[in-house]
């Protein structure tokens, strides 16, 4: 073969293989229609007001982690909460979250350690719960369960009769439940209505009650929430919430853009503080 056919042989293979390579990689790049949701959120919030089983307001400190979503089919999320009361109280909360979909519907599951020091005794709770957030609706279930120390000494003790009588403290167990409306991938203000059918109870002590949560968000960095419940042993609540939400870390680029993305990150919505209630009681 000459020489000269040889060199024109070899310069169209390699101006083809450049070819190929510039197109393939302008292909791989056409791919990336999206990208996905800050890998990490920092939260700081105020809660006015006393609720379900605590006195006063609080301030927290919420910090959330999570892999990207594209590498997990059931992704991982850590939680952490920490919490002061308008008291000096402090309350903490440390979960593990597993979500994954199935269309545009978010299916999860989360365990929860609950610690907290209330008025007369430190108490420490497991949390469970799963949860199904669709495009419209959202589904929850939450249980908690005291373990080891459940009440205080006995204290505020007097003769009654023939009978020595005092005040315990007890930390409740509990069960709720919550069916929601949301237009929470609207932006840049986002909405959402739930009712909440509840149960607190311990040693002949039972609540049974409901509760209304209404949430409005700004884009991903503003969350405002009124919430009022009302049962025959705490009786009428009303609680305001402000949230300043600060996502960050590198938002990597995906071939499988979608709103449900956004909910696979979305903060856990629970009873964050052990509720616990005073009762009198023969020593």
């Amino acid at each position: 073969m000459p020489k000269s056919l040889l060199c024109a042989l070899s310069s169209l293979l390699i101006c083809c293989s450049m070819g190929y390579a510039e197109e393939s990689q302008e292909l791989e790049q056409s791919q990336f229609t999206g990208v996905n949701p800050h890998p990490f959120r920092a939260t700081l919030r105020h809660i006015e007001g006393k609720g379900i089983g605590y006195p006063c307001g609080y301030t927290s400190l919420d910090l959330s982690m999570n892999p990207y979503i594209d590498d997990f089919k059931i992704l991982p999320v850590m939680d952490f909460r920490f919490h002061l009361f308008n008291n000096g109280k402090f309350a903490f909360n440390g979960g593990v979250i597993g979500r994954f979909h199935r269309g545009c519907t978010v299916y999860g599951m989360n365990v929860y350690y609950d610690h907290r020091d209330a008025q007369r005794g430190r108490y420490n709770q497991v949390g469970g719960g799963l949860e199904a957030l669709g495009d419209r609706w959202d589904f929850r279930m939450n249980g908690y369960l005291p373990f080891g120390v459940k009440h205080s000494s006995f204290y505020a003790i007097k003769l009654e009769g023939l009978s020595l009588v005092g005040r315990e403290e007890l930390a409740l167990k509990g069960l709720d439940f919550e069916i929601g409306l949301h237009t929470r991938c609207r932006n840049p203000w986002g909405f959402y209505s739930g009712v909440i059918p509840y149960s607190y109870g311990a040693k002949g002590m039972n609540a049974w009650g409901g509760k209304l949560r209404l949430l409005a968000h700004w884009k991903e960095y503003i969350t405002l929430e009124v919430d009022g419940s009302y049962d025959s042993l705490f009786h009428g609540i009303v609680q305001g919430q402000i949230s300043f939400n600060i996502p960050f870390g590198t938002r990597r680029p995906t071939k499988q853009p979608g709103e449900w993305k956004v909910r696979m990150v979305e903060p856990v919505l629970r009873s964050e503080i052990i509720a616990t209630r005073h009762r009198h009681a023969k020593v």
